[in-house]
């Protein structure tokens, strides 16, 4: 019984596929590998996104809530309604302007809508300071809990 080795061609076409073969593994783990990096790195930039939204809407709601207290709690006069409207109109802007972020998620976007809904109130821009008064009070309503929420979300003492 005789062996029959092969020819010289046989060799290298053996030993080309089988590094041809080593190399496509070789190819699809660096492959996979970039792809498990890159998408980690997706996920720590949309984290800390979520984060600087959520820092800022922090802000925002502080901002609200001391503008809120600071005119139901002493005697109102003209020249205070007319500043709280201002800032509260400058505070719609402001979140009107991060609901337009791309990447936002729906319950931050939710959240904005009810914060809009409650500082851009009618009742605001009356005459009637009782009208005016519990529609700060609402806005107040509103603020609080949203900010207890980012404030523990955060790790924030407050």
């Amino acid at each position: 019984m005789a062996i029959d080795w092969g020819s010289v061609a046989d060799w290298v076409g053996a030993v080309g596929g089988v590094g041809g073969a080593g190399t496509a593994a070789t190819f699809y783990f660096l492959d996979r590998k970039r792809a498990r990096i890159a998408e980690d790195e997706a996920k720590k930039k949309q984290a800390t996104f979520e984060t600087d939204v959520a820092t800022h809407l922090y802000i925002l709601l502080r901002g609200i809530i001391d503008a809120s207290r600071s005119y139901l709690e002493h005697e109102i006069t003209f020249g205070e309604t007319i500043a709280l409207r201002a800032e509260l109109a400058a505070f719609a802007r402001t979140a009107t302007r991060m609901q337009g972020l791309p990447g936002l998620s729906i319950d931050r976007f939710m959240d904005l809508c009810d914060l809009l809904e409650a500082i851009t109130d009618r009742r605001i821009e009356g005459k009637d300071a009782e009208a005016i008064r519990e529609a700060v009070a609402h806005v107040r309503y509103v603020a609080d809990p949203m900010q207890e929420k980012l404030a523990q979300e955060l790790r924030l003492d407050s």
